[in-house]
């Protein structure tokens, strides 16, 4: 005579199914908040880093190409107050594209980034200790 599951063994069987399944979903849950958790805070890392590059780079460029007209002009590299501070540099070596005299009001360079409204820029000759 074959017999099935009674209904003792059926509950059993089903009441450790159950179990076994709430432990695999709390664990999953648990899993999932720990990841998310984690990979926000790799993120805001990773932003951190980046922003220490970027003033890094900035730093590095402080007076740069400056050199050469420190020694006659009155640009300073740094700037501070409290709350505020700022480097100053030259990016560019840009040749202008006709001659200039000293209190012109235009001058033609070729286009480029480094010239943009209300940005100072600072214009000298290397062979002559002129500048402006």
């Amino acid at each position: 005579m074959i017999r099935g599951f009674g209904l003792l063994e059926m509950l059993i069987a089903l009441s450790l199914g159950l179990g076994i399944l709430t432990v695999i979903i709390a664990h999953s849950t648990e899993a999932a908040r720990v990841e998310k958790k984690v990979g926000g805070s790799q993120e805001r890392l990773e932003a951190i880093f980046h922003a220490v590059d970027a003033i890094k780079a900035d730093l590095n460029k402080c007076g740069m190409r400056l050199q050469d007209v420190r020694p006659f002009s009155d640009i300073a590299p740094f700037a501070s107050t409290p709350g505020f501070f700022s480097s100053t540099y030259g990016i560019a070596d840009e040749p202008l594209l006709e001659g200039a005299l000293r209190g012109q009001q235009a001058l033609r360079v070729a286009a480029g980034e480094c010239f943009k409204k209300d940005k100072a820029v600072l214009i000298y000759d290397p062979a002559q200790p002129a500048w402006e």
